[in-house]
């Protein structure tokens, strides 16, 4: 999944960015002085989780609180890369 998630941070313009995978004892985090989204090993296969830590890295660290941008950029992202 890994592999996945790092090109669709390509496709969206996130060309500096990456995706760490590691035991944090959380979900998810979007880290904007480190470009890098942060999956624990337990939810490293959450498709979902990355999708929202995704949504918060193109909103920007101005939309970081869940707000309506993030909200859009979220649902965006969702019927982009997702079937439904």
């Amino acid at each position: 999944m890994k592999e996945k998630y790092q090109k669709i941070l390509l496709q969206e313009g996130l060309n500096d960015w990456k995706i760490i995978i590691k035991k944090r004892g959380g979900g998810g985090n979007c880290s904007f002085s480190k470009k890098e989204i942060i999956l624990d090993t337990k939810h490293k296969d959450n498709f979902g989780l990355f999708l929202h830590e995704l949504a918060h890295a193109v909103s920007g660290k101005k939309h970081y609180e869940n707000d309506g941008i993030l909200m859009d950029t979220m649902a965006r992202l969702i019927n982009k890369y997702t079937n439904f």
